[in-house]
């Protein structure tokens, strides 16, 4: 009998040995992202040089996607990332329900710079969140761009809908186009008809964006409106910066997209990486890849590369193209509005999105 159970015991501990030795093998920092996350392309590129070139004893850097915030939740229950690419308010929300880990004092000595209004607009910045570029609605064209606001950018597509049949403006992500405009004027918008349609500004969006669509001046378009414009299908797109990310822009034309109240706050939707390590969860490998990533300029170029405003202190960094240093001067002029979690905009959107959708099929020629 104790033969046999020292046998045993042997082979427990081999089991276990062999077990704990996979599981190191295999063990990383694990980032989760949405599969459409505007950073990926260019991130995944950043962690495979990282993983190439690590030190000492830190862990490498695997990614995984998610189609949506409800698989990725679904798959949070049973494994708990260490990091996640998110927006700023999806890391308050993360916050609020004690999900995200401050690991601020990780950095002692190596504290990352960000401007100092995104750290008054979150004390969870350089702590528990990692902002590292904004999306921001834009106007691309190959001709000059002379609209004063946006309701004279709506007018000349319905104008030209009018004349030749054809499309001349594309429009996407319409709830944030929105949200950017009611905010331009100092006005929230809620993403819900009910409560949006009481404000005369509202109605003026959506008029203005309604009589385009009702002439054939106007589109709306989830992706692509950039590739129409350089095969001559189309004069405009609006577009958010992180889909023009590896076109060759040199025939383009790009500028801030027109808002109602122009030179007001600009809506910008953030990305960057929230600290969502679990309880007795190994801490320094993860301070490590975010101190990298942050340094030497690496934020920065990730983020233009990834078509963002940069949310990272620039110093005296510069861009190498005419759409970098539009970014660039927005980082440095501007201060981005990023909403909180709480706003009604953020919880409808995508109720917004799809009824607005429903009802403007309804007049296309």
């Amino acid at each position: 009998m104790k033969k046999s159970a020292l046998i045993f015991i042997l082979i427990i501990s081999l089991f276990l040995s062999a077990c704990g030795k996979r599981e190191e093998s295999r063990d990383s920092v694990s980032i989760w992202c949405l599969e459409d996350e505007a950073l990926l392309p260019e991130l995944r590129n950043e962690i495979e040089k990282y993983n190439k070139n690590i030190k000492g004893d830190y862990l490498p850097v695997s990614i995984r996607t998610f189609p949506d915030f409800k698989s990725l939740s679904e798959g949070f229950n049973a494994l708990r990332p260490d990091l996640i690419i998110c927006t700023q308010a999806k890391a308050e929300e993360l916050n609020s329900l004690g999900l995200c880990r401050d690991i601020g004092s990780l950095f002692i000595g190596r504290e990352i710079e960000f401007p100092d209004y995104i750290i008054r607009r979150s004390p969870q910045t350089g702590r528990s969140y990692f902002p590292i570029g904004g999306d921001i609605p834009l106007l691309c064209g190959k001709e000059e761009q002379n609209f004063k606001d946006f309701k004279t950018l709506c007018k000349a597509a319905e104008e030209y809908g009018e004349k030749e049949g054809l499309p001349f403006l594309s429009l996407q992500r319409l709830p944030e186009l929105f949200y950017y405009e009611m905010l331009s004027a100092g006005k929230e918008f809620h993403g819900v008809q009910e409560l949006d349609i009481k404000s005369p500004l509202y109605k003026e969006i959506y008029n203005s964006i309604a009589n385009g669509v009702f002439t054939g001046g106007l589109n709306i378009a989830d992706e692509g409106s950039a590739q129409l414009i350089k095969e001559g299908h189309l004069a405009f797109a609006g577009v958010f910066g992180s889909s023009l990310q590896g076109m060759d822009l040199s025939e383009f034309k790009i500028s801030l997209m027109p808002s109602m109240k122009p030179d007001n706050s600009l809506y910008a939707r953030s990305s960057g990486l929230a600290v969502c390590i679990r309880d007795g969860r190994e801490q320094k490998s993860t301070a490590q890849f975010l101190s990298w990533l942050f340094s030497e300029e690496r934020a920065k170029e990730l983020s233009l590369k990834s078509g963002l405003v940069p949310l990272v202190s620039l110093g005296e960094f510069e861009g190498t193209n005419q759409f970098e240093n539009l970014l660039l001067s927005v980082s440095r002029e501007k201060e981005l509005h990023l909403p909180e979690f709480d706003r009604d905009f953020i919880k409808n959107q995508e109720n917004f999105e799809a009824e607005f959708k429903a009802q403007i099929s309804c007049i296309m020629p």
